[in-house]
């Protein structure tokens, strides 16, 4: 797999992903980067947390799982690159 292939396919992962409150997540880029932080609540495609205080709203492309992304989580979203979205 080819390194354009695969960041393709973490970005969907991270898109693909569900979280719910009281996940642990990384935070990937910006002032909170490598930070763990706790969901307070989720949508398609924004992410707010539980720490801080004011409410910090936050894309789901900034963030990964606190573990990293299991086996099935990836295989899904490598399926939906192929796929074509």
């Amino acid at each position: 797999m080819s390194v354009h292939k695969r960041t393709a396919t973490i970005v969907l992962a991270r898109q693909l992903r569900g979280y719910k409150p009281g996940d642990r997540v990384r935070i990937l880029r910006g002032y909170l980067a490598g930070k763990v932080l706790t969901v307070h609540e989720s949508s398609n495609d924004w992410i707010t947390f539980n720490e801080g205080k004011t409410r910090e709203v936050m894309s789901k492309g900034n963030v990964e799982p606190e573990l990293g992304f299991t086996d099935d989580e990836m295989n899904q979203a490598e399926r939906v690159s192929r796929r074509g979205g």
